[in-house]
């Protein structure tokens, strides 16, 4: 398996693609065309079969700037799927991997699978994984439209400014919040959290009153579970429709603790309201959500 792309398409000194170049043209020198194809031809005097992945989207500028408002038109996009027709098209002795770009942003923009704008998340690295025993095993090519490979949350909220809500897959030591350095002490055993899909909130949104804070869609049915402050003196209205459980999640934030509270729902759309939606006091910080398949 081997893969180039990202780093080469950094905006500070991008590496022309080569596209319609060849060996011993001048504009073929130094291209993305020519290091490929020298590793390939590597991978193939070894004895080897070269799998090439197409380079995945970058979503902003930079590893940590502003994301792209469309960044499929963003010019570092723009180069990235010059390298992917160069491997599609002009590249000899080679087998083709999963298609990352149309997987990530082609036919649905998954960035919340991102950790930053460049480096996918555990989430993230989890559906490239499978994406790639997918084409190994012959069960898709790079050529078939891409559904999400396991169960991921669609359309989740997405702003075009920072926090950004991101969902992950979370176990004891992980941080929660997007906005902050807080992470998980304690994960109760008998809910089926360590299975599900974390939606990493921004803190700095826990005063949002809003009825429409967060919204995802889901092609089957589900629990969600919500953590919430234990010090709150009165719950959201949008979740008092919940059940609380016996359970905890404990988070290295002195002094607080969230209570679990769960509701199952149908495939189709969920909407969960702000973290003091509808007069919830006491809340010292934003809730958490885990959705877990049923």
């Amino acid at each position: 398996l081997a893969f180039l792309g990202t780093n080469d398409s950094l905006s500070s000194l991008p590496v022309p693609s080569g596209l319609g170049c060849n060996p011993g043209d001048a504009c073929y020198r130094g291209t993305f065309k020519e290091n490929m194809q020298t590793l390939i031809n590597k991978i193939n005097a070894a004895g080897k079969t070269a799998n090439i992945a197409l380079t995945p989207p970058n979503f902003g500028s930079g590893v940590t700037g502003p994301i792209y408002p469309a960044p499929l038109n963003a010019s570092r996009n723009q180069l990235i799927q010059e390298y992917n027709r160069v491997i599609v098209n002009e590249l000899g002795n080679r087998m083709i991997g999963p298609d990352l770009f149309k997987c990530m942003l082609g036919e649905a923009n998954r960035f919340s699978l991102y950790d930053d704008n460049v480096h996918p998340n555990a989430l993230g690295h989890a559906v490239i994984a499978q994406l790639w025993h997918n084409v190994l095993t012959g069960r898709m090519r790079y050529t078939d439209p891409c559904p999400a490979p396991r169960f991921l949350l669609n359309n989740l909220t997405r702003t075009t400014s920072a926090p950004y809500l991101k969902q992950n897959l979370l176990d004891v030591g992980d941080r929660y919040y997007v906005d902050q350095t807080y992470t998980l002490t304690s994960i109760p055993q008998n809910l089926g959290l360590n299975n599900g899909i974390w939606i990493m909130t921004a803190d700095a949104q826990k005063s949002n009153t809003g009825t429409n804070h967060i919204s995802f869609n889901v092609d089957r049915g589900v629990t969600v579970f919500v953590g919430y402050d234990v010090a709150a003196t009165t719950l959201p209205v949008w979740l008092r429709s919940y059940t609380r459980t016996s359970a905890r999640i404990g988070v290295s934030q002195s002094g607080v603790t969230f209570n679990v509270y769960r509701k199952d729902y149908p495939a189709g759309s969920i909407i969960l309201g702000g973290n003091l939606g509808g007069g919830a006091t006491g809340a010292r910080v934003h809730y958490v959500a885990i959705v877990v398949e049923r």
